[in-house]
């Protein structure tokens, strides 16, 4: 089930069985920070990890993509764990700390009575791109309802897109540079733990495949179970174990079951 469809259910449980985005997913987390470490490590490829959703391309659902952007210091690996109807096309959408609800709000008690976090809808700030300014970061509620990491507070996801130039120009949005399909790092696969086994790109890296976009890298976080969480909603072929996205539990941490893990894997 999801987050956002339980307008009966008790707000102040945190033990039934409901299923929410997962918040070390987030661009900056202290895990994707661990993820990225043993990437470079194994690999000697300095990236950014992170997961949201690709509008046009139907059938990207589980892959991975190497992005360059013309204000993010480094590339970013992204696998699309989402599918958004309001992405205009050729924009990825990447789950960024306040990243703005979009069409969905399971972040707030103001759109449902079971939310993953506390507090007032307002503090997110726009519905599309959230706040607009960094000092804006410090009104959102730092930890999920049901449980908290210190190093991984909404507060610091938010500043974390500020500082790294995931915000342009106050709250604008990045310009796709070039893009392409690429292999999915078992980092991002043990996170998610949705691996497509009919990836194109065995590698890392673009090499003859790189698109130029010009598109944009908007922003999202709806703190709802993301499209790829339901096997039926998945193209292509997965491998065995690995056919959906597996989401987290209320405290945005906890999967909701043990396919997949917040930390590293044991190869690239």
């Amino acid at each position: 089930q999801n987050g956002k469809d339980f307008p009966k259910a008790p707000i102040s449980s945190c033990s039934t069985c409901v299923s929410y985005q997962c918040i070390d997913w987030t661009v900056g987390s202290s895990a994707n920070a661990a993820r990225e470490a043993d990437f470079l490590a194994k690999t000697g490829q300095k990236v950014y990890f992170g997961v949201g959703s690709y509008s046009g391309q139907a059938g990207s659902g589980g892959l991975c993509y190497r992005i360059t952007t013309n204000s993010i210091d480094r590339d970013l690996i992204v696998q699309i764990v989402n599918y958004g109807s309001d992405v205009p096309n050729g924009n990825v959408d990447l789950q960024v700390g306040d990243g703005g609800f979009g069409l969905y709000d399971a972040c707030t008690a103001e759109s449902t009575k079971m939310p993953q976090f506390g507090g007032l809808r307002s503090a997110w700030g726009n519905t599309y791109g959230g706040v607009s300014t960094r000092a804006a970061c410090s009104n959102l509620p730092p930890y999920p309802i049901c449980g908290n990491s210190p190093a991984d507070s909404m507060v610091n996801l938010c500043q974390f897109s500020f500082d790294k130039g995931f915000r342009t120009n106050g709250n604008g949005n990045p310009t796709i540079k070039s893009i392409c399909q690429v292999a999915c790092p078992s980092q991002l696969v043990a996170a998610t733990g949705i691996h497509r086994s009919d990836e194109k790109n065995s590698l890392f890296v673009c090499n003859n495949n790189k698109n130029p976009s010009g598109g944009a890298l908007t922003k999202t976080m709806d703190c709802a179970k993301p499209s790829f969480g339901w096997p039926n909603n998945v193209p292509g072929t997965t491998y065995a174990g690995y056919s959906a996205v597996i989401p987290c539990r209320r405290d945005g941490f906890t999967r909701v079951n043990k396919m997949a893990s917040s930390g590293v894997s044991a190869k690239p």
